[in-house]
């Protein structure tokens, strides 16, 4: 597939070029799509080199501190995440070695590539994501660890095809780890709870991601970080769950801060 992509990449650049030789004024819009595609496939075939050096990097490690700083040295598939809050949940999902976990919302994969590191080796895991296409699931798989087994299903995670299809997945296990980062409405970070939390086994983990406001929610200040509604569920669920943890590096930070509650 990688090849493929690269052939792809190199008709895209060749094409415009061609085409003007054969006349300057011809296939103009033809032209922009090339250059467009061709800058669109450059950047995900750095993104697919950068996921399999990332892997072969952290080898067969499992040091969290070490894994992390591995990480964040990778731009293209690096964990949208504090270090100090993701480092923190890993620490405490190392010491359950999860086999079966599910994260809605992948992002770029760094996360995913986190959480297969302190699973176990024989893991199986599961990315919901309405990116997951054939290619992009291609570049995830090479960020998890040789034994273990992803699948990635692409779509809304609230989907009625999609809850089968991970119902069907599951079969007869439970989770033992629900990471939550997709809809970021108040009602899209519910309804996943709803549809999937079920499904965690009793003494399972359940993860939020972005549980503090952004700077757009406090100040009206847009800096691209979208927390949106998930602060305000987090602050109503949270009371249901004693035990509930708050990851969180400062409470004035822009949005991230990751909370978890143990089902």
């Amino acid at each position: 597939m990688a090849i493929v992509r690269r052939l792809k990449y190199w008709s895209y650049r060749i094409a415009p070029r061609v085409a003007a030789w054969l006349h300057p004024r011809l296939h103009r819009a033809r032209i922009r799509h090339c250059r467009e595609r061709a800058s669109t496939l450059a950047a995900e075939l750095d993104q697919r080199s950068q996921a399999v050096a990332l892997s072969a990097a952290s080898g067969g490690g499992t040091d969290v501190g070490r894994t992390v700083d591995l990480a964040f040295r990778f731009p293209g598939v690096a964990p949208n995440q504090n270090r100090s809050e993701i480092a923190a949940l890993l620490e405490r999902l190392a010491a359950r070695r999860p086999a079966v976990l599910c994260e809605i919302g992948t992002a770029e994969g760094g996360t995913l590539f986190l959480f297969a590191r302190v699973a176990r080796p024989d893991a199986r895991l599961l990315s919901i994501d309405l990116r997951n296409t054939p290619g992009r699931a291609e570049r995830l798989r090479s960020l998890v660890r040789p034994g273990q087994q992803l699948t990635c299903f692409e779509g809304n995670s609230h989907d009625v095809e999609v809850v089968r299809r991970f119902r069907d997945w599951l079969g007869s296990d439970r989770l033992e780890f629900l990471f939550i980062d997709g809809d970021h409405t108040v009602e899209g970070v519910e309804r996943d709870f709803e549809i999937y939390g079920p499904s965690v086994r009793d003494g399972g983990l359940v993860a939020f991601h972005d549980i503090v406001p952004d700077f757009r929610t406090r100040y009206g200040v847009d800096t691209g970080n979208d927390a949106g509604g998930v602060a305000m569920y987090w602050q109503r669920l949270k009371s249901r769950y004693p035990r509930a943890v708050e990851l969180v590096e400062h409470r004035l930070q822009d949005g991230r801060g990751i909370g978890l509650i143990e089902v």
